[in-house]
């Protein structure tokens, strides 16, 4: 299922180096002496261009959680946000015999999750035991893959 978001980076107010989430609504991502700020949500939407809807979602929130603070985009961007009907990513093996594994559909926590997502997805692609079972996530679980409509 498509969904676009939209994100933006500004000159950082703060020393924080970790990530830190908003509730549901925002995320700051330290980079270098920026802030990345994402990301929108909006459902069904194929466009990936950064627009003035993106632009006003995310300087409201700012305002919100940070009444003092008027952003300067430095870059803006939008892309679309994969994500499966249950919203869980989908992680694992397409056809192993293959060869042929998945790792997608992290939706809103691709960024915070792409860490341990690399480590669990690692340790499957050199034939060890991931630390935590993927099964939950298994590109072929009742909510994961689609039947393709091309065959």
């Amino acid at each position: 299922i498509p969904v676009k978001g939209q994100l933006a980076s500004f000159p950082a107010f703060h020393a924080e180096k970790s990530m830190i989430h908003f509730q549901e609504k925002l995320y700051l991502i330290p980079r270098g002496n920026n802030l990345i700020a994402g990301a929108t949500t909006e459902p069904e939407i194929w466009d990936e261009d950064f627009n003035s809807a993106g632009d006003e979602k995310l300087r409201g929130h700012l305002r919100e959680f940070f009444p003092g603070i008027k952003p300067e985009w430095m870059e803006t961007w939008a892309g679309i946000r994969p994500r499966a009907r249950d919203r869980l990513p989908l992680m694992g093996w397409i056809d192993e015999n293959a060869g042929i594994a998945l790792c997608t559909g992290h939706y809103k926590s691709g960024i915070g999750l792409a860490p341990l997502a690399a480590k669990f997805m690692s340790a499957l692609l050199n034939g060890e035991k991931p630390p935590v079972t993927l099964e939950p996530f298994n590109p072929h679980r009742k909510g994961g893959l689609t039947p393709s409509p091309f065959g």
